[in-house]
């Protein structure tokens, strides 16, 4: 006789599936999508309406007095960048978005 804290006699009597069947099917649907294409771009940079919707917030912030002058200068270099990677007339890639964002601001390729 099994006793009754037994995942097979709770499953049993309440009709359930066995406990490690439920874990992994909790598991599967709640579950992160994949961070990388199948080309190998993060998935959030596919995601352009989202995009847009983060710079202009970033956009907003930029005059935010209550922030300090350097976290500005990074917004302002965000919101630069973003502008740049969503501009379809450009047709940019996120590393040459970047790569052009870095070097204007003085660093090399590294830094992007």
């Amino acid at each position: 006789m099994e006793s009754a804290g037994s995942p097979h006699i709770a499953s049993t009597r309440m009709g359930a599936m066995p406990f490690e069947d439920l874990r992994c099917r909790v598991l599967s649907e709640f579950a992160e999508p994949p961070y990388v294409s199948s080309d190998g771009m993060p998935t959030f940079l596919c995601d352009h309406w989202k995009l847009h919707a983060a710079c202009a917030k970033l956009t907003g912030e930029i005059g935010n007095k209550a922030l300090d002058l350097i976290t500005r200068w990074w917004i302002q270099g965000m919101t630069g960048l973003l502008n740049l990677y969503l501009d379809k007339g450009l047709n940019l890639s996120w590393r040459k978005t970047s790569v052009i964002v870095s070097k204007a601001q003085g660093c090399g390729d590294a830094h992007a």
